[in-house]
């Protein structure tokens, strides 16, 4: 049929269907016999004979800006309706506090951004600070980079209830009804007001967008409506997210605006009305006018109703005795680590977290004196070195390391075995428990003695060592010693798959870090950083430092994230672990070959004979 050009496609899409099940099948079952090869490329054959001419549509693309994302403004006006009123408002309260008190100004901008300016207005150029500092490239990629992480930071705030983005919006508008009294005052505002707006009218634009797509998002946590939490969540996630898109390409011109065209301060009027106008006949025309039309014509009327699919959220059992490729393993993991946590998450709360609280306390408040706020691996390197006694240190570092694998694995056993959490039950878990992570205490006695940046090498080649030796003494119902001759072979065996798999684990976490980098720069990963500020900023009247809360605050914050990593991997380890147990000894495998054709016919095809 493959050869023929007039063939059925239902026929041939059925065969095909067919065809990729049978491969499967020989996948597990024959994977070494040619039969899988043989089905294999017919299976090829008939997907590249689907796919090879199939085009991509452009016109979806085309669809998505002139209909898709205006329709989604016009369904999301509320929330950008609150954002505008936000923004001017503060802008408001700028203009009257300034006209109120000139000093304001200098505490709002800066007491060196104000000499610059004054010195700039004496010299007749009030706006030279725009082609005062680096080439137009620079700027505008510095502009760029700049403007784009605080939009990114506006609008994945919200998910935090929505509260973050109006702060952010109000600060802005402060900001900027501030700096526009100021140049009023100085004489100077309608000549400067055409330079600013060049890039402003794009600028504060994208910021009001962004805040408005993250009051979407909050807007979904805290206004479910039918859905679940989460549900509603997710939807109103991929909502926002097609707003805050658009604000990358706005950022994008305005960047480029900012800095290689503004920087021309003494550019033809002409020019700067055809520049701000056009720019705002834009944002009026595409982000206001269109999706007020969209809305009475389409939506008013009932001619386009909005479908929000529930998203599928999987919550049957994951098999742990099942043979994985890496990518199923992945995949695996992800699912029982989310069916899982709310059992760790107790876990946490009554051991982990009281541990944390009385280090945190005792680190911070009485065995340092720190006179400024530290970077946040600064922060953690000092917690482990606060005390000449290594010791000491060793028994911090095992109070915040130990419980974490020890809530994990009985996360993982209560899973198994389909029970609740229990209190007591897990306090008895954890004491008994202690001295079966001996691989974990080993190498952190390792870490304190050696303190090598090499260990961070020998920690990715001793991962199975440090996991899954540390696994044996809780994956099935056996006295310590059988299970830990039974499980060290199957580890040794599996070693490097291990560390490939371990390494691939690590993989999207280091690269999440490295985008918050790049795009929150050096302090830290964006979200964490504002609620620290937030917080210091409501606690800094009351105390005489803050420098010790807000070091303490980095560090529990940061323990939290390296909790919620480590135990993702924990459980990553030990679905390789149950993998490659299945791959060797086959245990399941030769259960339902005891139950063929007695219990169900799941692993059974129609077909194969009489049973």
């Amino acid at each position: 049929m493959q050869r023929r050009q007039g063939s059925d496609p239902d026929e041939l899409t059925r065969l095909f269907v067919e065809i990729t099940d049978d491969l499967s099948y020989s996948r597990t079952f024959y994977a070494k016999r040619s039969v899988r090869v043989y089905l294999n490329y017919l299976a090829q054959l008939v997907f590249f004979k689907v796919n090879k001419n199939k085009k991509v549509k452009i016109k979806q693309f085309f669809s998505f800006w002139t209909t898709g994302l205006p329709m989604e403004f016009a369904r999301s006006w509320k929330a950008m309706l609150f954002a505008v009123l936000i923004f001017f408002g503060a802008m408001t309260v700028g203009v009257v506090s300034t006209m109120n008190d000139i000093g304001y100004a200098e505490e709002i901008m800066g007491a060196q951004y104000i000499r610059m300016t004054e010195e700039n207005i004496a010299n007749g150029d009030p706006m030279a600070v725009y082609h005062q500092h680096g080439s137009a490239g620079e700027s505008t990629f510095m502009l760029t980079q700049n403007n784009t992480r605080v939009a990114a930071l506006t609008y994945t705030s919200g998910i935090l209830a929505g509260l973050p983005p109006i702060i952010i919006m109000v600060k802005n508008g402060i900001m900027m009804g501030t700096f526009h009294y100021y140049l009023y005052s100085k004489d100077v505002l309608v000549d400067s007001m055409w330079v600013v707006w060049i890039h402003g009218v794009l600028e504060i634009s994208a910021i009001v967008i962004a805040g408005g797509a993250g009051l979407v998002l909050g807007g979904g946590l805290i206004f479910p409506g039918t859905f679940t939490r989460l549900q509603s969540l997710r939807i109103s996630a991929k909502r926002s997210f097609k707003i805050a898109l658009s604000t990358l390409f706005i950022l994008i011109i305005s960047g480029f605006i900012e800095g290689s065209v503004t920087r021309f301060t003494q550019m033809p009027m002409g020019v700067k009305y055809l520049l701000v106008l056009g720019s705002l006949a834009f944002i009026c025309f595409y982000f206001i006018a269109y999706p007020i039309y969209l809305y009475k014509t389409k939506i008013q009327t009932g001619k386009f109703v909005f479908e929000d699919k529930i998203p599928h959220n999987p919550t049957g059992r994951v098999e742990l005795e099942k043979v994985r490729e890496i990518g199923e393993m992945f995949n695996d993991s992800l699912n029982i680590f989310r069916q899982i946590f709310p059992t760790v998450a107790k876990c946490w709360l009554a051991l982990s977290f009281p541990i944390l609280i009385g280090l945190i306390v005792f680190h911070f408040g009485f065995a340092t004196e720190f006179n400024k706020e530290l970077l946040w691996w600064i922060s953690i390197t000092e917690f482990f070195t606060v005390n000449e006694s290594i010791w000491i240190n060793l028994s911090f570092f095992m109070a915040l390391i130990i419980p974490l694998f020890l809530s994990a694995y009985y996360a993982l056993q209560q899973y198994r075995n389909k029970c609740a959490f229990g209190l007591i039950e897990f306090y008895t878990f954890a004491v008994k428990g202690i001295l079966k992570v001996w691989p974990l205490l080993l190498f952190l006695v390792l870490c304190i003695l050696v303190a090598h940046p090499l260990l961070l090498v020998a920690f990715m080649v001793l991962c199975p060592f440090i996991f899954q030796f540390s696994y044996l003494g809780f994956y099935k119902k056996d006295t310590y010693k059988n299970s830990l001759n039974d499980g060290k072979k199957l580890v040794f065996k599996s070693w490097f798959g291990s560390v490939g798999f371990f390494m691939i684990q690590m993989t999207i976490p280091l690269l999440l870090m490295l985008a918050a980098y790049f795009l929150f720069g050096e302090q830290g990963m964006g979200i964490t950083d504002f609620v620290v500020e937030f917080i210091l900023e409501h606690i800094s009247p009351f105390v005489n430092d803050i420098a010790p809360f807000a070091n303490a605050l980095n560090f529990g914050l940061y323990y939290i994230i390296f909790s919620i990593v480590l135990t993702f991997v924990i459980v990553g380890m030990a679905i390789q672990f149950h993998s490659v147990r299945e791959r060797i000894e086959a245990h399941s495998l030769y259960n339902r070959l005891q139950d063929f054709g007695t219990k169900h016919n799941l692993f059974e095809q129609i077909d194969e004979g009489e049973y």
